[in-house]
């Protein structure tokens, strides 16, 4: 029914309300933060607004510690693979080889 331009908007609403409610906010504060009303937050999560604007994804995904991909999808992003890093320890940096 949706295709890859758009994520069903009914899962992401559902992401949205578990990952505020584990958050501790209320749909109040959740969108005080935002800036948005109180009645456009609802109708984010209950998946009846299709399209969120970018930049209030963007913000809704840094005040619930998540990424858009994850609201708009459900998945976390995969590792890159063949990069590791590693932390520095104080017996390898300055010195000689």
């Amino acid at each position: 029914m949706y295709d890859k331009i758009y994520p069903d908007p009914e899962a992401r609403g559902k992401r949205i309300r578990e990952m505020r409610k584990k958050k501790g906010l209320t749909v109040k504060q959740l969108a005080d933060m935002l800036d948005v009303a109180p009645g456009t937050m609802s109708r984010y999560q209950t998946g009846s607004t299709q399209k969120i604007p970018r930049p209030v994804l963007e913000s809704l995904a840094a005040a619930l510690d998540t990424d858009i991909d994850y609201l708009n999808t459900g998945k976390t992003p995969e590792p890159e693979r063949g990069i590791q890093k590693q932390a520095a320890s104080p017996d390898t940096l300055g010195a000689p080889n």
